[in-house]
């Protein structure tokens, strides 16, 4: 039994350093147990356990802690291997520390995608990706965003938020979505960076104060119009508003001329082949 231990520990820092001189070969002989040049379908299938044994956490990823364990079971065992706890050292000291918010808001999102889709109107992931790029590339230090759901879009920009400490104002009518929303942010540790305001947004806005860096509506398709008049006015200069579901009904191409002839306001249409964004910079 101590003898497997020490072949087993030895396998695993090995895999650990693939890539590094030599590694590839010194996992191949900790793996050879009997010793006779070629890896049988026993030993190789020791891989999968090894790689399930130091991935504790079962991220994909070893952690400086995971390969600290490896390298205390190492020293323990009756032969350890010196030269492969001197290359874990290296190794643990080289591994980059783990974002956990980023790791928690991932894992919340993935909870949203697949148990709270139906019925919440999300927006597909390629655009809630975009949000997220479009808040890291301008650093906006408030958001207001137009039709919360169940918070998975308001998610997606805090994610982008917490790189530059920005705060998020969402809108939403709709309580029981609320109320999901309030539980996923709580999820996720990002509610202390969100305000909820409750009501009906075409009222609700107009008692917000400027200047706002970037807005997204994504609510009452049939009057967009109106956030977007009620809203214009507080968009600092290369302030952002974005719109949601450029593909959809009369009322949006109507919305789309609004945006393309105003004076104020440079547009594009992106992510057509999905339900399309509408993405304006106020000049």
């Amino acid at each position: 039994m101590k003898i497997s231990r020490t072949l087993t520990f030895c396998a695993a820092a090995m895999l650990l350093l693939v890539g590094s001189a030599g590694a590839a070969s010194t996992a191949f002989l900790m793996l050879d147990a009997d010793a006779n040049g070629t890896l049988s379908i026993d030993e190789l299938a020791k891989i999968d356990k090894l790689i399930e044994d130091v991935d504790t956490d079962k991220d994909g990823t070893f952690s400086a802690d995971e390969i600290q364990t490896v390298i205390d079971q190492t020293k323990a065992a009756d032969s350890p291997c010196t030269k492969t706890i001197a290359r874990l050292e290296k190794a643990k000291a080289a591994v980059v520390p783990a974002d956990e918010g980023e790791a928690k808001i991932r894992k919340v999102l993935q909870f949203l995608d697949n148990e709270q889709r139906s019925g919440n109107l999300n927006v597909p992931v390629e655009d809630a990706q975009l949000l997220r790029i479009m808040v890291e590339a301008i650093a906006p230090k408030r958001v207001i965003e137009i039709g919360m759901s169940n918070g998975y879009s308001g998610i997606w920009m805090c994610a982008g938020l917490r790189q530059c400490n920005g705060t998020l104002t969402t809108h939403e009518i709709d309580e029981g979505r609320a109320k999901l929303a309030r539980e996923n942010f709580k999820n996720a540790d990002v509610a202390d960076r969100i305000t909820i305001v409750m009501g009906d947004a075409h009222e609700t806005v107009t008692r917000l104060k400027g200047p706002v860096d970037l807005v997204f509506i994504d609510a009452d398709k049939a009057r967009q119009l109106d956030y977007l008049h009620k809203m214009l006015p507080l968009v600092r200069k290369g302030g952002i508003i974005l719109t949601h579901n450029a593909t959809t009904g009369g009322s949006v191409k109507e919305y789309i001329e609004a945006c393309k002839t105003n004076p104020q306001l440079d547009t594009c249409l992106v992510h057509m082949d999905f339900r399309g964004m509408i993405i304006s910079i106020k000049k």
